[in-house]
């Protein structure tokens, strides 16, 4: 395990899922994507099964989210009180305007055959993240898969928080005629 791996899982308050404490200046939150967080059934939101350890808490969720689902705002935070027990992920203020090597961390939750397991792994890739040509989120090629969703890019060997995978991008057609 590389040697600050252990801490960023300790700033992961669930066993099993990508939740993670992170401080924005003094305040400190649990974050986490929106598709992850809640779900619509019968005309519904509900809040997944997947945060019923932090249901108490008071998410919040862009409301540009619950209408057009854009991937900029796949988002779910709820502030928490401060400990200096608890390890949290510093927020980068540094913009990435250049191809910047990251680490990913995540839960893997799914086995080798596919199915969605009672367990997770705590595991982490390598990646490089560069602004995307269209939007305001960063992209990397040939990261993510099912499962990934919530996973934390942190620049290489350190503890500063770049950004949050939200979804794995579809490949890129041939050019036509």
């Amino acid at each position: 395990m590389k040697p600050f791996s252990e801490i960023i899982q300790r700033s992961n308050p669930s066993k099993l899922r990508n939740v993670w404490r992170i401080q924005a200046g003094v305040k400190r939150f649990l974050i986490t994507p929106a598709h992850v967080a809640i779900y619509k059934k019968k005309n519904q939101w509900l809040i997944s099964k997947f945060l019923k350890d932090f249901k108490s808490l008071n998410w919040k969720i862009p409301s540009a989210y619950v209408l057009n689902f854009a991937h900029e705002d796949d988002l779910a935070w709820a502030e928490i009180p401060s400990s200096p027990d608890e390890i949290s992920l510093k927020l980068s203020t540094d913009e990435i305007i250049s191809p910047t090597n990251v680490d990913f961390y995540f839960h893997q939750p799914y086995d080798a055959k596919g199915k969605l397991t009672a367990n997770s792994s705590f595991a982490s890739i390598n990646g490089v993240l560069y602004p995307s040509p269209e939007s305001n989120l960063l992209e990397a090629i040939d990261v993510g898969f099912r499962g990934m969703s919530g996973a934390i890019a942190v620049k290489q060997g350190t503890q500063e928080l770049v950004g949050m995978f939200v979804r794995r991008g579809t490949t890129l057609g041939l050019k036509e005629g």
